[in-house]
């Protein structure tokens, strides 16, 4: 399970390319999905995403979804419980 840690400030989410909706920093992962991090409680919300048989696929939003979670969890935003 991932989290965020407790002194990040959600502003450096632009630098990664979430946009501020509302009370949420969300993530474009394609197809129509979002990864979306609440600036309230600080709550990760994943989209449910079916496991697809394209290994190169541009627009495929599990690969994108992996590659979001990486970079945060290298710059120190997220963390594993």
């Amino acid at each position: 399970m991932l989290k965020i840690k407790d002194n990040v400030d959600l502003k450096e989410l632009e630098k990664f390319g979430f946009y501020l909706e509302g009370n949420t920093y969300k993530y474009d992962l394609g197809k129509g999905k979002c990864f979306s991090i609440c600036t309230i409680n600080y709550e990760i919300i994943e989209p449910k995403i079916k496991k697809t048989m394209c290994r190169f696929y541009r627009d495929n939003a599990e690969q994108n979804l992996g590659r979001i979670k990486f970079k945060l969890m290298c710059a120190g935003i997220l963390e594993k419980v």
